[in-house]
């Protein structure tokens, strides 16, 4: 996917007028950056509105053509009714026999937490019932479409019947299980599927999606339809209330959680504790996050993946009635922090590498702690008074997630085993008449998320030999900029060391004998014997041509300009 936004990333030449430094970007197409992860759908985002996005599923195929894919059992179907949209899309789901279940049934071997959902509307009957075939147990609800009230339920975990308007209700059932089909049948009544020939309701906009709630409908036809945050699509992030989105990057990473939403899953056990689903609304927007609830002085939520070196354990939590809470590796070196999440304290003792406590809006934080885990027996959540004391009560819960790494990285949903995110790369190649060769400025506005070895951004030369670039990076515990021609180094600046989480503007100038490196405004050092005339650099990247030496940072903006710009205009594009 290429990728362009003015606030984000482009590719420019410059000029200066009144003493202030000025861009044009190209409207082409050739500065364009081509981005790519894969094929995955757990990377997510902060959108614009301030939640997290994940991506959205429709797993069911025709999903409203009724009369295709599906089974037709002892029913007819009949298109071109008015809809709850205003469409004539609807369909007449009729009974033509006096029998039992009269059903539109579909084949589906979808094994997680999922919600299946259907838009419905009385006719002659007053009742639908949904039911998924599935193993351990099938699963069920009865709707009754008169009242918008629940009826009979078995083997759930939750279920809804919303009023849309026109007498039209928006029906799901959620369930953690392995589907064999999907059923739709008119009812006679609660826990009864006799008809009598005529009977008849209206379906419109059929639904089957990973997770605890009913997502946003989309439409199928042949095939299952994923949109969203998906495969090739660049992660515009808008965390912490930005108004203009950075670019995130980020190396592949792993949920070892089963079930990142679902605390009642078979990784979880909850001691002298309760876990209720869709009790809130989560960092996602939507109400599936659930409340925890502690009975005694110590009671726990728990996990006992096992494993072995530098881990990263995160939860979101939102407070209901209680100060504080707390994280626990439970090891054979003991990491325990205690977080006020009042104000966002941390209060640390034994065993950790790193702890904080992330706003992420509405009262919601996400807490992690880091350590270098051995011979791991559980990883724990306790309900605080704020400080280093346990207390009874409740507290929201969302999101958990396990991750190899000395950092949390954004988040990934699991529904009922471990899922991995993708790593992502942001380059262009062919784009010499665009970068300055003999002289030229890189800048660059980023927040690092880890210490370790990485490539933010450079300008460079194709293949890995004979190399010339120009780059910023970080590596021996410093922010440098480097760079090299025809495969000589010409220059390293040091700029001291990083905090992860700070956010940073930095410029580098390349020109014969006459290079500088100035962060946030400061000169922070000059080489003044480079040259560079035996390299053409005809790529612009984040991923350091082969995809090694990954940024791990959100990136907010950066520019390439084709001529050296002057000390005066360096610290005035970094101030």
């Amino acid at each position: 996917m290429s990728l362009f936004t003015e606030s984000s990333l482009c590719l420019v030449p410059s000029g200066v007028k009144e003493d202030k430094v000025y861009s044009i970007k190209p409207t082409d197409g050739s500065g364009d950056l081509t981005f790519s992860r894969g094929s995955d759908i757990e990377a997510t985002r902060v959108a614009s509105n301030g939640y997290i996005e994940k991506a959205k599923v429709n797993l069911l195929l025709q999903s409203n053509t009724f009369s295709t894919t599906w089974g037709i059992v002892r029913s007819s179907v009949t298109s071109g009714q008015s809809g709850y949209d205003g469409s004539s899309d609807a369909w007449l789901f009729q009974s033509t026999t006096t029998a039992n279940s009269a059903s539109l049934t579909q084949t589906n071997t979808t094994s997680a937490v999922q919600s299946l959902s259907v838009y419905a509307k009385a006719g002659t009957s007053d009742w639908l019932r949904i039911r998924g075939e599935a193993t351990p147990s099938a699963y069920q609800v009865y709707f009754d479409l008169s009242t918008g009230s629940l009826g009979s339920t078995s083997s759930i975990i939750d279920a809804s019947i919303t009023p849309i308007g026109g007498g039209w209700y928006r029906c799901y059932v959620s369930a953690n299980a392995t589907l064999s089909t999907a059923i739709l049948s008119i009812a006679n009544g609660d826990n009864d599927v006799t008809t009598n020939s005529g009977d008849n309701i209206y379906i419109q906009d059929a639904q089957l999606n990973y997770g605890l709630v009913a997502q946003e409908y989309q439409e199928t036809t042949t095939t299952s339809v994923v949109s969203g945050i998906t495969n090739d699509m660049p992660r515009l992030d808008y965390s912490g209330g930005a108004s203009c989105p950075s670019l995130l990057m980020e190396p592949s990473r792993t949920n070892l959680f089963d079930y990142s939403e679902y605390f009642n899953g078979s990784n979880w056990s909850l001691s002298n504790s309760t876990a209720t689903e869709n009790t809130a609304i989560s960092p996602e927007g939507i109400q599936n996050a659930s409340t925890f609830t502690t009975s005694v002085a110590g009671a726990d939520l728990r996990d006992n993946t096992n494993v072995t070196g530098i881990y990263t354990f995160s939860l979101f939590v939102k407070l209901v009635d209680v100060g504080g809470v707390r994280l626990r590796i439970d090891a054979s070196t003991d990491a325990n922090v205690y977080f006020d999440l009042s104000d966002g304290s941390v209060f640390s003792s034994d065993g950790i590498i790193d702890a904080d406590a992330i706003d992420y809006g509405n009262n919601w934080w996400r807490v992690y702690v880091t350590a270098n885990v051995t011979n791991t027996q559980k990883f724990q959540m306790f309900t605080t008074d704020g400080t280093l004391s346990y207390a009874n009560g409740s507290a929201y819960i969302y999101g958990a997630q396990l991750e190899a790494g000395s950092y949390p990285t954004s988040y990934i949903p699991t529904y009922g085993t471990s899922n991995s995110r993708n790593s992502e790369a942001c380059s262009k190649t062919g784009i010499s008449s665009l970068i300055g060769q003999t002289e030229g400025t890189l800048f660059l506005d980023f927040t690092p998320q880890s210490k370790d070895f990485q490539i933010y951004y450079q300008v460079r030369t194709t293949g890995s030999t004979n190399v010339g670039q120009i780059d910023i990076r970080y590596q021996s515990s410093n922010l440098r900029a480097l760079g090299s021609d025809g495969g000589s180094s010409q220059f390293s600046i040091n700029a001291g060391d990083i905090v992860v989480g700070q956010r940073y503007k930095c410029a580098v100038r390349y020109k014969l004998n006459d290079v500088a490196f100035y962060v946030d405004g400061a000169l922070a050092g000059t080489d003044t014997s480079a040259s560079f005339s035996s390299s053409a650099l005809q790529q612009v990247s984040f991923n350091e041509n082969a995809g090694a030496f990954l940024p791990q940072a959100e990136i907010h903006q950066a520019l390439i300009f084709p001529t050296g710009l002057s000390n005066t205009e360096l610290a005035t594009l970094t101030a």
